[in-house]
């Protein structure tokens, strides 16, 4: 099964992936609940970021 991560970005310049409570990476076992993550993210941000869900492989 595929595992899903959070890229996060600022214009061009990557900031890095998304992180969950315990400071590790975040890892999503479906890509639209990866693709919510990031929205819930953008959401609450008030920096002009933009996310990416990748499939790692």
């Amino acid at each position: 099964m595929s595992k899903y991560v959070v890229e996060i970005w600022a214009g061009k310049e990557y900031v890095g992936k998304m992180l969950d409570s315990d400071g590790k990476v975040a890892e999503f076992s479906y890509r639209d609940v990866a693709g919510v993550a990031a929205l819930n993210l953008k959401k609450d941000s008030s920096l002009r970021t933009w996310c990416e869900v990748v499939e790692l492989k």
